[in-house]
């Protein structure tokens, strides 16, 4: 329910403020992102039936192996495709579009930054959730995606831009990653140094 708040109010505030051409940048920003997320999510899809079945047989040092795995990888080929499409963005677009709305290509490369943060923690998420902790997490975490809205309309009525709402979306989106961390560190035992490397 937060993220679909998030995504609807971020289109909301769009169009409140800038009109239907942000708007239009960030409905294109939203299907790339979309795509890239499908392609992450497929992997994490595969570790989390295994961590699951690791949880239920009690063998927690295979679940933490396999959380690591869960934000290692997706992470990687994410960035694998990400990273040479927010460097060619404006190209991209311009293949893709012919005519590109403003701010597209700003809106598709934070969008991607956006995923890049959440994808790193993301495996945290599925091995709390593996251990039945899912109430405190979303609480936390899906709260946090609520407060990008409210803080980007304060900046829209002091007159910032309109990619401020994907730079306040990407600080969140830091900090929600900054509390995934802390919880899994509580509650499923992640050893902060495996993590990192």
């Amino acid at each position: 329910t937060c993220g679909t708040i998030r995504t609807q109010g971020t289109a909301m505030l769009l169009n409140m403020f800038f009109g239907v051409i942000a708007n239009a940048a960030n409905g294109i920003a939203m299907q790339v992102n979309g795509v890239l997320q499908q392609f992450s999510a497929s992997i994490t899809t595969s570790i989390r039936p295994q961590l699951v079945k690791s949880v239920g047989e009690n063998n927690m040092q295979r679940m933490l192996t396999l959380t690591y795995a869960a934000c290692k990888y997706p992470s990687l080929l994410l960035a694998l495709f990400a990273i040479p499409l927010v460097i060619a963005m404006p190209y991209v677009l311009e293949l893709w579009l012919k005519d590109v709305p403003a701010n597209a290509s700003i809106f598709c490369t934070l969008l991607i930054l956006v995923m890049l943060f959440n994808q790193l923690s993301t495996g945290l998420t599925t091995a709390i959730e593996a251990i039945g902790r899912v109430k405190i997490l979303h609480l936390i975490v899906g709260s946090m995606h609520i407060v990008s809205i409210p803080a980007a309309y304060i900046f829209f009525k002091l007159g910032f831009p309109a990619p401020t709402i994907f730079w306040c979306i990407m600080v969140e989106e830091v900090i929600a990653a900054l509390f995934r961390v802390i919880l899994a560190k509580k509650l499923i035992g992640l050893i902060l140094r495996l993590y990192i490397n």
